[in-house]
């Protein structure tokens, strides 16, 4: 079968920087499948390429990921386009499809729910025929129709690599901007999450940790790093370290393979309660050069209306044993105008964060995806704001409280970033980063203005 998979791409999205593992581990399972698989990273391609790629492949299957911030492009303007020059069938997935299936198949013919290997190997081997495949939404005789779940993938070793060889180069990708100008390869080394944060969409892959070994994982990283030639790699999990003796087993091995000489990252956060000293010294040793930790609020009670089930204390904790460990760059993740806040606990949690030793602060309005249960508390409260303009970063308030207008909230924000960088020490600091790599300063430009001077 002739496969076409794309992921959707918007100047300015934040996840540009790096390759699709979920549009990658779909390719890869097709691949071993035996179908011809195309990708189009429309990050990289821009959006004429679809015109052109349809005609030279000329797919059966067309399958998109579907994250919020895209879905009306997806829904609204690509499938339309698509069905214009081709009668393929189009299948959806991600995180967006996964939570409004029904919506979803307004534009799609399949929705894949959840993890999706499974699930689109069956469809294909079945030639597309949907019924009794789980974890899959169709329409069918009576409108939509919504298979039962599919369980998850309990041995992640079984899955192949992600098809990284059918993407662009990963020189041509953004990388992470506080590396400015390296190239970076990104991998997931588990699935799932314990946490039961209420503003968090866990359906794709559950609240059950599941872990590649340590051998899967390195030798997946030192692809990455021999046959793709990145410069820095950059761990997509929530939970590395939350499997202390498989985190040493990495550790051990990346430096038997003298892999440690890459620096590598955990930029998607560590859960601060697995962050002890030993591990993050064992972390540094291999090459870590940076973490970052979902802090969210400083107020321990906000943390526990909002599910986060960590402390102010186990906070301060983790950053200085990161600190201690030698740790080159660290970040922190907050939040701003969540439903559990208060003008007090904003207040609080922008002090929380200029007392703690960080190199970096990351403040995002509270976003209330679709499937999260911050949505269900706010629905009714909603703004009248598209899901193109559901970007985590961009100051944007998506819904009222009783307590918090939304010019409140902005105005918190604005504050959290400049109460936070507009000091001597910070200021030095940052300085100092872009005189030893210059390449990182349109990022600081940008970030000033529009989060400093805003």
């Amino acid at each position: 079968m002739q496969i076409l998979l794309i992921v959707p791409g918007r100047k300015g999205f934040s996840t540009e920087g790096l390759q699709s593992l979920g549009i990658g581990m779909i390719a890869a399972v097709l691949k071993k499948a035996g179908h011809d698989v195309t990708v189009l990273d429309m990050t990289v391609a821009g959006s004429a390429s679809l015109e052109t790629t349809l005609q030279n492949t000329r797919p059966d299957l067309v399958g998109i990921t579907v994250v919020t911030l895209l879905s009306d492009l997806v829904f609204d303007t690509m499938i339309p386009a698509i069905r214009s020059l081709s009668s393929a069938k189009i299948v959806v997935g991600g995180p967006h499809a996964t939570a409004c299936p029904d919506e979803a198949l307004s534009a799609a013919d399949f929705v894949v729910r959840g993890e999706g290997e499974e699930t689109i190997v069956e469809l294909c081997a079945g030639n597309l025929k949907p019924e009794g495949i789980t974890g899959l939404s169709y329409t069918g005789a009576d409108g939509p129709a919504h298979n039962p779940p599919r369980p998850f993938i309990t041995d992640l070793d079984a899955l192949p690599f992600p098809a990284r060889e059918l993407f662009p180069a990963l020189s041509r990708y953004g990388g992470l901007p506080s590396l400015g100008n390296k190239t970076v390869g990104n991998i997931s080394t588990s699935r799932g999450c314990y946490g039961l944060c209420k503003f968090c969409f866990n359906a794709i892959f559950g609240r059950k940790c599941r872990f590649r070994s340590a051998a899967n994982v390195v030798e997946e990283w030192e692809l990455l790093v021999r046959k793709f030639g990145v410069d820095v790699v950059t761990i997509s999990d929530d939970h590395f370290t939350s499997s202390p003796k498989r985190t040493f087993e990495i550790c051990d091995m990346l430096r038997d393979r003298k892999l440690d000489k890459t620096p590598w990252t955990c930029s998607n956060g560590i859960r601060v309660e697995t962050a002890s000293v030993e591990i993050l010294t064992a972390m540094k040793k291999a090459g870590c050069c940076a973490v970052a930790f979902g802090i969210e609020s400083g107020s321990d009670e906000a943390l526990e209306r909002m599910g986060k089930k960590i402390s102010l204390e186990k906070v301060r904790t983790a950053v200085a044993n990161a600190r201690k460990a030698g740790i080159n760059t660290l970040s922190g993740f907050f939040m701003i105008g969540t439903p559990w806040d208060t003008e007090q606990t904003m207040q609080e949690t922008i002090e929380f964060a200029k007392s703690l030793p960080l190199d970096f602060a990351q403040f995002a309005i509270a976003t209330p995806y679709p499937g999260t249960e911050m949505y269900e508390m706010v629905k009714d409260r909603m703004l009248d704001i598209p899901y193109s303009d559901y970007g985590t970063h961009e100051g944007m308030v998506y819904f009222e409280m009783d307590n918090l207008p939304g010019e409140i909230v902005t105005r918190y924000f604005s504050e959290a970033y400049r109460s936070f960088y507009f000091r001597y020490a910070m200021a030095l600091r940052h300085l100092k980063r872009i005189a030893t790599n210059p390449s990182v300063l349109p990022v600081y430009l940008k970030g000033v203005k529009n989060f400093v001077l805003r």
